[in-house]
């Protein structure tokens, strides 16, 4: 059964396994201030399933009109459901809400395992733009929720003061409830497990857990390991995650300019490059290009 991916920016990706299509994500409508990802919601026509990992903007936003076009079904978080159902009119029927520990079929050979997952730290300081991947930051430990919560909003307030929110973006629809509550997912396949997670933030305890072939990982921001910002670099981050999961293939996003503002996480991947080098690890980074296909569990990555 072949299994294709292209990369759409952010964590948007859309996954062909055999004759299904499944969305990971679905934010694809930019403002113009952002680079074009050569596909827009408008002209999507076929899809079967859309995973959400969690509720934010950049990966909810347009799964309605995938939804409104096809005849998918979309598996999120119960904040996810609620957005579709109560605020887009989408049938109750074709929305799936998980928590962690579920196992949804896709098809007769497809299914996937839903894990409960954490968001990153983005309450938390980081020396540069949205949290370069290189910047190393430290600190900002054992800080109540209540304050991290106005830490928050001190900082959104910074960047609206700062132009560094573009006013294309639709901040008024991000959910008051925060990112709803973040999952991960193991997509099984006849040919290779894959695992996707589309922020920087994880229980260690479950990563450890599981052993993808593919591993398609954020990269973004503050990391959070266990409820707790990260000591160290978001590559620092990157390498604790490939420790743990050990996959022989691994394609990141979230580190382009996904929402206009001019800074990006990465410029390039070649830091990642260089730390992978060092650390001597088997993983075969893949570097995709928006719109790009690339056929997924070739013998050739395999260690």
């Amino acid at each position: 059964m072949p299994t294709d991916i292209e990369w759409f920016g952010c964590s948007t990706y859309r996954l062909t396994i055999g004759d299904m299509t499944v969305f990971l994500d679905a934010y694809l409508d930019r403002p113009d201030t952002a680079p074009d990802v050569g596909l827009r919601t408008s002209e999507i026509t076929v899809c079967d399933f859309i995973l959400i990992g969690h509720s934010h903007w950049d990966h909810l936003w347009g799964a309605e009109t995938i939804l409104r076009n096809t005849n998918a079904r979309i598996i999120g978080s119960y904040e996810t459901a609620r957005v579709m159902i109560e605020e887009e009119g989408i049938s109750e029927d074709r929305v799936l809400p998980v928590s962690g520990g579920e196992e949804v079929r896709l098809n007769d050979e497809v299914s996937v395992e839903v894990f409960p997952s954490l968001h990153s730290c983005i309450w938390a300081p980081t020396t540069g733009g949205l949290g370069n991947m290189s910047d190393v930051c430290s600190g900002d430990l054992g800080v109540f929720h209540q304050d991290r919560l106005e830490l928050l909003s001190q900082r959104l307030r910074r960047r609206e003061l700062g132009g560094t929110v573009s006013s294309a973006m639709p901040w008024d629809r991000q959910t008051p409830r925060g990112d709803g509550g973040a999952l991960c997912y193991l997509i099984k396949t006849p040919e290779g497990n894959i695992f996707y997670k589309d922020t920087m933030g994880h229980y260690s305890s479950i990563l450890e857990g599981i052993t993808p072939d593919v591993a398609l990982l954020a990269a973004a921001g503050r990391g959070n390991i266990d409820g707790e910002p990260i000591q160290g670099s978001g590559i620092d981050f990157l390498l604790k995650e490939l420790t743990a999961l050990d996959p022989s293939e691994l394609i990141l996003g979230h580190y382009d300019d996904f929402s206009g503002s001019g800074l990006p996480a990465l410029e390039d991947l070649s830091p990642v490059h260089g730390a992978l080098r060092q650390s001597e690890s088997k993983v075969y980074l893949h570097e995709l290009e928006f719109n790009e296909k690339l056929s997924l569990f070739s013998s050739e990555y395999q260690t």
